[in-house]
């Protein structure tokens, strides 16, 4: 089994699926090797991404660190790790424009969601339902835009599609994320931040503008 997971093994399982598909793979290892593969980064990612963040959130309550403040903060780094991830994982950047909007589109529902019926006791004050929503809002908003920006990649200028990805990125970060964190938690210097995710906002638009030309 230890070969079958080798980095040269692994890299060469890669290289197949990324040129020849899943059925091809399943050809090569044969389907106990790859039903053994799968469950064994099954468990792995479960010990590492369920079980050990519960076992850190748990110490961090035991110290007096309240979940209401840290449960926030971690599924937003979860967030931003899965965007980082998706990013890496594709090579072409109009790939990963489209499918960094894609997965904002789908996180987006899934918060609205969450704010309009699981966070109710969170979310008990009328100014803190406002802010929630406003951070759906424009979180809805702009993930349009980044997929706008992954259609017209080949057809404006792509240094300031590119520009303008970033900065919309950013914003959805900075200026969503700051209200999201802030309506959960009530922390009053993450307000601060919001400013400055308005003001990415502003140059990414400005940026698909400049971006635009008679071709």
């Amino acid at each position: 089994m230890k070969k079958y997971l080798s980095k040269e093994s692994l890299k060469e399982y890669k290289e197949i699926y990324k040129k020849k598909g899943l059925k091809a793979l399943l050809k090569k290892l044969g389907w106990k090797v790859f039903a053994l593969i799968f469950v064994f980064y099954l468990v792995r990612d479960i010990i590492l991404y369920v079980i050990g963040p519960k076992i850190f959130l748990d110490l961090l309550d035991s110290l007096g660190l309240s979940s209401d403040l840290t449960y926030p903060f971690f599924g937003y780094l979860i967030f931003v790790l899965i965007i980082f991830w998706i990013y890496k994982v594709n090579k072409d950047l109009r790939l990963k424009i489209l499918r960094i909007g894609a997965f904002l589109g789908a996180s987006c529902v899934i918060l609205g969601a969450f704010g309009a019926h699981l966070l109710d006791d969170t979310l008990n004050h009328l100014d803190k339902k406002e802010i929630y929503n406003t951070a759906v809002n424009y979180h809805f908003f702009h993930t349009f835009l980044i997929i706008a920006l992954g259609l017209l990649y080949k057809e404006s200028n792509i240094k300031n599609i590119k520009r303008s990805f970033t900065y919309c990125l950013i914003g959805i970060l900075m200026f969503s994320g700051s209200l999201y964190l802030f309506s959960l938690t009530d922390l009053k210097w993450l307000a601060a931040i919001t400013p400055i995710g308005g003001v990415c906002f502003i140059i990414s638009w400005l940026f698909l503008f400049f971006s635009f030309n008679k071709n």
